[in-house]
């Protein structure tokens, strides 16, 4: 299943549909994973292979999708009302 492509999500619901708790599903999958038997990406974006910004991009859109902008306007954000 993994050597066919299947992500880590997948796998780990293979497991997990076995009958292993969600822990033992997670440490299954990691393991499969983390042995070599799959090979690295072949390519990663620049925004993903530098953890520093990838970990300031999640932490910025996790921030704002909490942001009530249902209750923004386009005038709260106006220079001309300053």
């Amino acid at each position: 299943m993994a050597l066919e492509g299947a992500d880590f999500v997948q796998v780990f619901g293979f497991f997990h549909d076995a009958g292993q708790t969600p822990t033992e599903s997670f440490h299954s999958a990691a393991r499969i994973f983390e042995s070599g038997w799959l090979a690295p990406p072949r390519y990663e974006p620049e925004w993903l292979a530098n953890r520093h910004s990838l970990a300031a991009y999640l932490a910025f859109s996790s921030m704002t999708h909490r942001l009530p902008m249902h209750e923004a306007s386009l005038e709260a954000f106006s220079a001309e009302n300053r």
